[in-house]
């Protein structure tokens, strides 16, 4: 049972719980210096394919490239550092088992991960995908509904770190704001291993911690005269409710990249968009 903290501090007049936006909302972003949305490069020959891949992937805050027929996939590769890539299989010149061998024989590029698009037709596709080098595939015709989460589950969790213009400039909120940072990727270590234990315990000392900076910051800002503090209660609250749904998801379906991802986004929505407001 992940460790959270319901009750209401009547004096604070809002729950000791954390903050962000769920990964619907801002999806997988990264710091560094600032919030960045993942690229993904899709390599689709069928028309109403490549529109329905790059509208859901718009749709839900992604970049996304476009290749129609391959040839340009290396090329959109070295250019853009795509996070992603989506790869059809029945391309008209080319296959994209090709294309695949290419990128993985590419020093620079072979660490960018490629994901299979296509319908098997005959047994032994799937391992042949694999063995070109392909680290996963999504059959078609794509479930909508589970597309979204599938394409996540191929994303590496990028590391949350701060840079000097993401210090508010008090040392106390700064120190806590670091301490934070090191308990995620902490979690991250952990999620690497595959050792649930060590995640769910790790959660819990960040909500501890948090809990502790929640109140910590509103001292501080309330002893400094901060002129937006009621404002700043509200985007707390509003941030404590999608951290609990996220708590809640994790008790259900246990933890992933999908997880993580959201975890990284809601860090970086408190520190990035709440707390810098009150930069000194």
């Amino acid at each position: 049972m992940l460790e959270a903290f319901p009750t209401v501090d009547k004096k604070l007049e809002y729950p000791l719980l954390l903050m962000g936006l769920s990964a619907e909302e801002r999806p997988c972003s990264i710091l560094v210096g600032g919030a960045m949305t993942k690229t993904i490069l899709i390599v689709e020959d069928d028309e109403q394919s490549m529109k329905l891949f790059n509208d859901l992937l718009q749709s839900h805050g992604f970049n996304t490239l476009q290749s129609v027929d391959g040839r340009d996939t290396l090329r959109l590769a070295r250019e853009h550092r795509p996070d992603l890539i989506l790869m059809d299989i029945k391309l008209p010149k080319v296959s994209g088992k090709k294309y695949i061998k290419m990128l993985k024989a590419d020093g620079d590029l072979k660490d960018i991960p490629v994901v299979a698009v296509t319908a098997f037709a005959m047994k032994g596709d799937k391992e042949e995908l694999l063995a070109a080098g392909c680290d996963g595939y999504i059959a078609k015709p794509i479930n909508v509904s589970n597309f979204l989460d599938e394409v996540r589950n191929f994303l590496t969790v990028a590391r949350f770190r701060l840079t000097n213009d993401l210090k508010v400039g008090h040392p106390q909120i700064d120190a806590e704001h670091e301490q934070l940072v090191m308990l995620a990727n902490e979690f991250l270590d952990h999620l690497e291993k595959g050792d649930d234990k060590g995640c769910a315990g790790k959660i819990n000392e960040i909500t501890k911690a948090f809990k502790n900076h929640l109140a910590d910051e509103e001292r501080i800002m309330g002893e400094l005269g901060y002129y937006h503090l009621e404002e700043h209660k509200k985007e707390l609250q509003m941030a404590i409710r999608k951290y609990n749904a996220l708590l809640e998801d994790a008790e259900r379906n246990g933890y992933g990249s999908r997880f993580a991802n959201k975890l990284v986004s809601l860090f970086a929505d408190f520190i990035v968009r709440v707390d810098m407001g009150f930069k000194m």
